[in-house]
C-alpha cells in the first residue's frame, strides 16, 4: 500500500465515467514534472523532494455517514514531507514541512498511491448508502488530485469491489490508463485530454493479474516491454464462446491476456488443466497446473510447448508441490524465492538457475534489493543474503595478491576480523589464504526493531526504503496508527553507545562487530502527532 488548507466540500457530479471537480488546497510548490517517482502502487511514493503518503489508516466499516467529507478528513487524508538531502527533516522531534494534499480517506483497505506528471491518483471510500441507511462498503470512487491540491476529479466508482479485487494505473503513450479488476470483469478508464467513458475489457473471468511497475520517469511516449501492457486473466469455458468443446466434461480453463490500449486479446485453452495465476514479472508470467508452478514467456505463446518459449517448470520434481502463498519473483532479476517443507529457497534463474537454502524455516518475503530479501518476525524486520557470504574469523596475513571484500589486496596485507565476502570470491580464492579461516554467515541483519509495527501494514515499493505503520493506544484507549519509514544505507545505521570503552577493551572484535551489526537502523517519523500519538493536521 501507499497516503492547510480545507478542500471545499461542494462538487458537481456528471456522470460515472466524467471528471468530477472541486476546489482545491493549492500548495506553494510542487515537484518538477521531469522527476522521477518512485514507489507508485504503494502507501507511499516519492516524486523528487516530496515524500506523498496516507498519514493513517481507517477501515471502511468503521466510517459513519459524514467521516469522508472533502475538507473535513485529517486522519488517513493524503499528506505530504519535503525531504532535506533525502531525509525527514525535525525540529524538536516535531516534522517540518508537512502539509495536507487531499482532505479525503485515502487511507484504508484499498489504498496505493500512483503520480505521473503533476498528479496523484487514489482510491477512497464512496460512502454510498441504501435506501435502508445501509453503507454500501464495497462501493469507491477512483480519483485524481494535482500535486499542490488545487484540482480532485472523479475518473470511476466501482460498485462492487472487495478484497478479490484488484487495480493498478499505468501510463501507455501519452495516456493514463487506470484498470480495475471488479468481481468478474476487467474495466479501464482512459485520461488524456479528458477522461473517456468506461470501457470493459474483459467480462465473465474468474482472476486477474497486473504488472507493477513502480519507478516512472517523466516521458510523453512511454514505452511498453515484456508483459507491461497487458492484463493477465482466467476465466471458465462458456458454450457460447468455446463451442467446439463439450464445456460439460471440462475440468480446466482459459488463461487470457488482453492489451491495456486496444482490447485485444490471446487466450490458450485447456480441456483439463486448470490454470492458476500466480504473479507478473516484466519477462514471464507465473501459473499453477494443478500443484506445480511454471513460468510462461512475456510473448505469451498459445500452447505450451512452443519452440524456443516452452513453459518452463519450476518445481523441484514432477508432482512436488510448492507452498503457494511463499512464492516470491524478484523485482530486477528473474530469480525466485519460495518455500518447501518448511524451509526457505532462493533460485537465481527461470533456466538453469542455481538454488541456495537461505533459512531453515518458512520465511514470507515482503520485498527484495540487491542480493537481499527482507521479512518480518516478531514485531522487527529483517533481511537475509540470498548467496551465501563469508566471515572471516580472526585476523591474518596475506600471503599473495587476490581480491577480498570487492578491494583488490596485495602480499603482506592485513585482513582484520570480520572481513566479510561474497560467494564469488571466496572460491576464486588461491593460495593466498586459507580459506578454512572464512565461515559461511547464516545470521539474518535486523533492520528494524519496533514493538508498534503493524505488519498487516508495510510497503517495501521503494528500493532500499520500507514504509511501515506504527499503531499507538492513546490515554482514552483508542487505537491509532501513523506512518514511519527506514531508509536502509550505511549512513543511517544505529551506532553503539561511545560510553563503552572499557567493555570494548574486554571483549573480542568479533563479539562487537556482530553487536553493531545487528543494532538496525534509525527509523523516522513522517507525520506530525499530538500528545496521543494520533496524527494531527499542521497549522
Amino acid at each position: 500500500m501507499k497516503f492547510k488548507r480545507f478542500l471545499a466540500s461542494f462538487c458537481l457530479v456528471l456522470s460515472l465515467v466524467f471528471l468530477t471537480s472541486c476546489g482545491g488546497i493549492n500548495l506553494e510548490q510542487m515537484p518538477a514534472i521531469d522527476a522521477t517517482v518512485y514507489g507508485n502502487g504503494g502507501t507511499s511514493v516519492v516524486k523528487g523532494d516530496y515524500v506523498y503518503f496516507v498519514n493513517s489508516y481507517t477501515s471502511y466499516s468503521n466510517l459513519e455517514k459524514n467521516d469522508n467529507n472533502n475538507g473535513e478528513v485529517k486522519v488517513g487524508a493524503i499528506y505530504r514531507t519535503k525531504l532535506k538531502d533525502g531525509k525527514v527533516e525535525y525540529n524538536n522531534d516535531v516534522v517540518q514541512n508537512y502539509e495536507m494534499v487531499v482532505s479525503k480517506v485515502v487511507g484504508y483497505e484499498y489504498t496505493n498511491l500512483y503520480i505521473f506528471d503533476d498528479y496523484i491518483y487514489y482510491p477512497t471510500p464512496n460512502m454510498e448508502y441504501s435506501k435502508d441507511g445501509t453503507l454500501n462498503t464495497k462501493a469507491i470512487d477512483f480519483c485524481r488530485t494535482k500535486l499542490d491540491g488545487s484540482r480532485t476529479d472523479i475518473l470511476y466508482t466501482a460498485k462492487n469491489y472487495d478484497d478479490t479485487c484488484s487495480y493498478e494505473f499505468y501510463k501507455i503513450g501519452n495516456s493514463i490508463y487506470l484498470v480495475v479488476f471488479e468481481v468478474d470483469k476487467l474495466v479501464k478508464v482512459e485520461i488524456s485530454n479528458h477522461v473517456k467513458n468506461a470501457e470493459i475489457l474483459v467480462e465473465n473471468i474468474t482472476g486477474a493479474i497486473m504488472p507493477e511497475i513502480s519507478t516512472y520517469t517523466y516521458s510523453n511516449d512511454v514505452q511498453v516491454t515484456g508483459t507491461q501492457g497487458y492484463v493477465y486473466y482466467t476465466r471458465d469455458f462458456s458454450i457460447e464462446e468455446d463451442n467446439a468443446y463439450d464445456t460439460s466434461n471440462i475440468t480446466g480453463n482459459v488463461l487470457g491476456r488482453v492489451s491495456i490500449v486496444d482490447g485485444k486479446r490471446t487466450e490458450r485453452k485447456s480441456a483439463d488443466v486448470k490454470y492458476g495465476l500466480q504473479v507478473v514479472s516484466n519477462d514471464y508470467i507465473f501459473v499453477t497446473k494443478g500443484v506445480d508452478i511454471y513460468a510462461i514467456h512475456s510473448s505469451f505463446p498459445t500452447t505450451e510447448n512452443e519452440i524456443g518459449k516452452q513453459d518452463i517448470r519450476i518445481s523441484h520434481s514432477v508432482g512436488e508441490s510448492l507452498s503457494i502463498s511463499n512464492f516470491y519473483t524478484l523485482k530486477n532479476s528473474t530469480g525466485y524465492v519460495y518455500t518447501l517443507n518448511d524451509k526457505t529457497y532462493y533460485c537465481s534463474n527461470i533456466i538453469n538457475g542455481k538454488t541456495y537454502e537461505i533459512a531453515s524455516k518458512a520465511l514470507t518475503i515482503l520485498g527484495d534489493s540487491e542480493n537481499y530479501v527482507y521479512y518480518t518476525e516478531n514485531s522487527a524486520i529483517y533481511r537475509i543474503s540470498l548467496v551465501p557470504i563469508y566471515v572471516n574469523e580472526k585476523e591474518f596475513t596475506l600471503e599473495a595478491s587476490c581480491t577480498i571484500g570487492g578491494v583488490a589486496k596485495n602480499a603482506g596485507d592485513i585482513i582484520s576480523a570480520n572481513t566479510i565476502i561474497s560467494e564469488a570470491e571466496y572460491f576464486a580464492l588461491t593460495n593466498a589464504i586459507d580459506k578454512s579461516r572464512f565461515a559461511k554467515n547464516t545470521t539474518p541483519e535486523l533492520i528494524v526493531e519496533d514493538s508498534t509495527i503493524d505488519t498487516k501494514y508495510m510497503d517495501f515499493s521503494q528500493e532500499n526504503v520500507i514504509y511501515y505503520f506504527a499503531t499507538y493506544t492513546g490515554k482514552d484507549s483508542e487505537s491509532q496508527v501513523y506512518m514511519k519509514r527506514v531508509v536502509v544505507s550505511p549512513d543511517n545505521k544505529v551506532l553503539p553507545e561511545e560510553d563503552e570503552e572499557d567493555e570494548e577493551n574486554t571483549s573480542d572484535d568479533s563479539n562487537n562487530a556482530d553487536k553493531e551489526t545487528n543494532l538496525g537502523y534509525n527509523a523516522e517519523l513522517l507525520c506530525v502527532l499530538d500528545d496521543k500519538h494520533k496524527p494531527v493536521e499542521t497549522k
